[in-house]
């Protein structure tokens, strides 16, 4: 852990305990047995019961009409750029102002409040599609990860060019610039309740933190500058390295335990618990989800207080490719390369075992022979009320599983339309009905439940694949 002594990251340590105290009254996550969340049916009450099951039917309502279908496209128009990301805006727009990031390093936003399907020809090309109602180029490489945040009056990007930014809105104006990662940045997220602090992961296997409150100045440099810069305030170093044992001493007594490079130490996701006072971790090759105390973010080292394991039984690691938080942020969605996403209550402190888990798509993108580890970049989430997870697959469909059913399983529908790895998706909070997905074939999908059926004008539909 590296430490600051100029007192910027006391500052964030402050505020976490002065928000610790002002909540004392009010016990939060593992610490209290009143937000203790149901995980199975026997629990719920029967008008839970009626609600749940009028929605599970919808899911096979699930449609993209071709006018549902977005594309990324650079100043020009000529081309398309594959999405790799998308997120839903939480109030702009009611919430139906959809952001993609995609390979080139440009943000589009597309609207996509309900339209009534139309017949488009056959041979429709892509300047048939829908246009964004505002795009622009963020950064000079790959976009792996986008947040909407300040009530949607800013975006977060981070980048495979090293950097992070942050993004006004309505006038695609760039406003903060974070630098001191070394490798692509592949996560950024926001803290609770303090817009002014972030935290990124990077596959050079740091977490940086950053303080928006205390810009960086170089020697010589304007104060008068429209677009701030930022270096970290403190962070976490190589928090998911993972050692092997050396292959080149026959004597077990002196085996050297060897690092493997940056590049394979990567940090995939990072994520605040909803009080703030933790951050939560996730590695490429080490297979651990990692829980760090933020109140100990002066000390020398910051204190990791529990941590999960992806392993099979043969010690197989696979990496990690999302960590989510459901609406309560007492459950955690994991998906890992293992073709598997674990549901964790965080409320079970004691416990380091998954409540349930869910199988049937397809995770595993990448294979590394150092280590025998497999590696991901699917990203899956929770429906507005978190009785529904959703997740791409490398098969070229969305998964969707019913968190009712005991143990987890198999899915209760799967999205087909896209011809490519299906690599994020997006359950609209405001709207129950709407999903959106992005594939390597270009496309970005948006699914609306109890549309129209028409063959001629849905692309995209779902089937059911009943319970596991």
């Amino acid at each position: 852990m590296k430490r600051r002594s100029d007192g910027r990251a006391s500052s964030i340590v402050f505020n976490l305990r002065h928000r610790e105290l002002q909540h004392r009254s009010r016990p939060y996550g593992r610490h209290s047995s009143a937000c203790t969340p149901t995980w199975n049916s026997s629990t719920m009450n029967p008008s839970q019961h009626v609600e749940l099951d009028a929605k599970r039917p919808l899911l096979q309502t699930l449609r993209s009409h071709r006018q549902d279908v977005y594309m990324s496209h650079g100043d020009t128009y000529e081309h398309q750029i594959p999405p790799f990301h998308v997120a839903f805006s939480e109030k702009r727009m009611h919430g139906t102002l959809l952001a993609v990031a995609d390979e080139e390093g440009w943000v589009s936003l597309f609207a996509t409040h309900d339209r009534k399907p139309r017949m488009l020809p056959p041979h429709h090309q892509a300047c048939d599609h829908e246009r964004p109602v505002s795009k622009f180029s963020a950064h000079q490489n790959a976009i792996f990860d986008l947040i909407w945040c300040s009530d949607d009056a800013h975006i977060a990007t981070a980048s495979g060019d090293q950097h992070l930014s942050v993004w006004d809105v309505e006038t695609s104006a760039k406003l903060c610039h974070f630098e001191g990662h070394t490798m692509s940045v592949k996560c950024v997220r926001q803290m609770p309740g303090n817009p002014n602090v972030f935290a990124s992961g990077s596959r050079d296997g740091n977490v940086f933190f950053w303080d928006t409150r205390h810009p960086y100045r170089a020697a010589g440099s304007s104060t008068s500058t429209l677009v701030q810069t930022f270096r970290p305030v403190e962070s976490c170093l190589r928090c998911h390295d993972f050692y092997s044992p050396s292959s080149t001493s026959t004597d077990r007594r002196k085996k050297r335990r060897t690092s493997i490079p940056n590049a394979q130490r990567s940090v995939t996701c990072v994520e605040f618990t909803g009080d703030g006072h933790e951050l939560i971790s996730s590695g490429a090759v080490d297979g651990m989800v990692k829980f760090w105390d933020l109140r100990t973010l002066t000390s020398d080292n910051l204190k990791l207080t529990r941590s999960f394991s992806c392993l099979n039984p043969n010690g197989r690691r696979y990496g990690i490719s999302s960590l989510t938080l459901d609406h309560t942020k007492t459950k955690l969605l994991v998906s890992a390369a293992s073709n598997d996403i674990f549901l964790y209550d965080l409320l079970r402190f004691a416990s380091t075992d998954p409540v349930a888990t869910y199988h049937g798509h397809k995770n595993s993108s990448f294979y590394g022979t150092l280590t025998s580890y497999l590696i991901s970049t699917l990203k899956s989430g929770f429906s507005p009320d978190s009785n529904f997870i959703v997740s791409g697959s490398v098969d070229q469909n969305v998964y969707i599983w019913d968190v009712r059913a005991d143990g987890g399983g198999a899915p209760a529908a799967v999205l087909r339309g896209h011809e490519g790895e299906v690599s994020s998706v997006a359950w609209c909070k405001a709207d129950f009905s709407k999903i959106a997905s992005c594939s390597d074939d270009g496309t970005v999908r948006v699914w609306h439940m109890g549309r129209d059926q028409d063959a001629d004008a849905a692309e995209g539909e779902a089937s059911s694949c009943g319970r596991g």
